[in-house]
């Protein structure tokens, strides 16, 4: 499983861009619902399970995504939080066969925690963009 860097990926398939999604705008959310949703693999959401699935990641918090981009791949994800606003994502992914039971419970407390800190770091600065001038420039 590899990502190109600037590749754009689906916001309805996956644990990363289901996080996203869950704490996007509501008309963000109106506007991936409206629009194709491609099947990616057999068990990439419909509409009507993706709608339930965003619900349920806002109450738990965290996204496990079993097969949905590749059939064979199984991610974690949870957000990360900036003054309340969800601004990115924290996710481990990896194959089937080796990211599950105890090794996914793990993966799920390693990006809980991972999360929280960046959380905690992001909150405590006092830059309001996510890009700022550098100090060399």
């Amino acid at each position: 499983m590899t990502f190109q860097r600037g590749s754009v990926q689906a916001l309805y398939a996956g644990c990363s861009g289901q996080v996203l999604l869950a704490h996007a705008p509501r008309e963000v959310v109106d506007e991936v619902l409206a629009g194709p949703i491609r099947p990616l693999t057999a068990r990439t959401p419909d509409r009507a399970a993706l709608r339930r699935r965003l619900t349920l990641i806002r109450e738990r918090g965290y996204a496990i995504s079993k097969g949905e981009i590749n059939a064979d791949a199984v991610g974690v994800a949870v957000p990360v939080f900036r003054r309340r606003q969800c601004v990115c994502v924290v996710s481990i992914a990896g194959a089937a066969v080796t990211l599950a039971g105890d090794r996914l419970r793990e993966a799920l407390r390693a990006v809980t925690s991972s999360a929280a800190d960046l959380g905690r770091i992001l909150d405590a600065t006092s830059v309001d963009t996510a890009w700022s001038p550098s100090p060399l420039s």
